[in-house]
């Protein structure tokens, strides 16, 4: 991949733009509803091996907007220091990956997270 460029400065090297999205906490998923109008929601995630993820119940806004229409774009925040990334989403079932998402997001957000076949992951906690 490439890094970003403003017209003003050059491109931002790319191990940089992946630091930025491996720290974030937050990241924006913008969907297409079936009649062509944007989605556009906040959620957690993990960046792990150049690929972002996330869960999602497939009954949600979102779920059913990705089963539709996978492309997708996903920006993190800082409107002034944009980071953008386009792609199509894809359910992911396989266990190894799920245990490797979960170790991810229990290091990031303190909160460890049960595949238990359903969904949406639940809280081990809760």
């Amino acid at each position: 991949m490439r890094g970003c460029r403003h017209d003003r400065h050059p491109p931002v090297p790319w191990a940089l733009q992946r630091r930025r999205l491996e720290r974030a906490s937050d990241y924006w998923l913008s969907t297409t509803r079936p009649d062509g109008r944007p989605h556009v929601v906040p959620l957690w995630g993990v960046w792990l091996d150049g690929r972002l993820y996330f869960s999602t119940d497939p009954a949600s806004v979102k779920g059913r907007n990705l089963a539709g229409e996978p492309r997708a774009a996903v920006h993190i925040d800082g409107g002034h220091d944009v980071l953008i990334i386009e792609g199509a989403a894809a359910r992911v079932d396989d266990d190894t990956v799920h245990a490797r998402v979960d170790d991810a997001m229990a290091a990031k957000t303190f909160t460890r997270w049960v595949w238990n076949g359903g969904p949406d992951p639940t809280p081990a906690d809760g």
